[in-house]
């Protein structure tokens, strides 16, 4: 039976060393998906998310048990979800359970979406407003995305999570345009966001490494005194293969 619970591998633990995933497939359609793609895509590319195979919260208890001391002790959080996205419609009832489950045992927990947040999710988060970190991918072209909801609407929770004292964090990957990720950059951090990941898109890119470079030199410039940027590796190895960049 496949874990619910696992330690990702390449890109993905870039992100966090413990991940959750409870379902396979995604109604956010986006374009440049990874999993939509890939040689797993029939499965993990599925426009409609179904439940992973023995996705139950007996399963996840036990084995959140196995792992929970790990999880704790890597400090990172355990992460909802690599393959789906946890605030759906179809999904955000067995996700709050499991990370209600979590909290409870004292696991921090870590959210990506590209949707509003469901308000019996926020309640549970201002329970444990200082284990949770709720994050939001921002891209800045809404028409690669088509099933999610807008990047203003993902920057006006950002700023509503704020107010309420709930951390929030933006994953601004892929760099469809750099001058797009600029933009949602400076608008997450008006709405209050102080955690950035920053990472490229995959394949061929419409912009060249000294143009990476630059964008690098002006966030951290920037935003590097009083915010958390993380520079991804394809951010960090596209600057570096180019011995011409700034």
């Amino acid at each position: 039976m496949p874990k619910l619970i696992y330690q990702p591998k390449g890109k993905a633990r870039e992100y966090s060393p413990w991940a959750c995933n409870l379902y396979n497939g995604c109604s956010n359609r986006c374009e440049y998906c990874y999993n939509r793609h890939g040689i797993a895509a029939p499965l993990l590319g599925r426009d409609t998310p179904i439940l992973k195979a023995g996705a139950t919260v007996e399963q996840f208890k036990i084995e959140l048990q196995k792992y929970k001391e790990r999880i704790i002790e890597d400090g990172k959080g355990l992460f909802f979800n690599f393959v789906s996205d946890p605030f759906l419609e179809d999904t955000f009832e067995l996700n709050m359970e499991c990370a209600k489950i979590a909290l409870r045992e004292k696991v921090p927990c870590v959210f990506l979406s590209k949707c509003r947040v469901p308000m019996q999710m926020i309640s549970m988060f201002m329970k444990h407003i200082h284990k949770v970190k709720v994050g939001f991918t921002l891209t800045g072209f809404d028409e690669v995305e088509p099933g999610a909801d807008s990047n203003a609407q993902r920057i006006a929770e950002i700023n509503a999570l704020h107010t309420c004292g709930i951390s929030t964090w933006a994953s601004i990957e892929p760099v469809i345009s750099i001058d797009q990720s600029i933009q949602m950059i400076d608008k997450a951090y008006r709405a209050g966001c102080r955690e950035f990941k920053i990472g490229l898109l995959s394949g061929k890119k419409p912009y060249k490494a000294k143009n990476v470079a630059a964008m690098k030199y002006y966030i951290d410039k920037k935003y590097g005194n009083t915010c958390d940027i993380y520079w991804k590796d394809s951010v960090t190895k596209y600057i570096d293969h180019d011995t011409k960049a700034i």
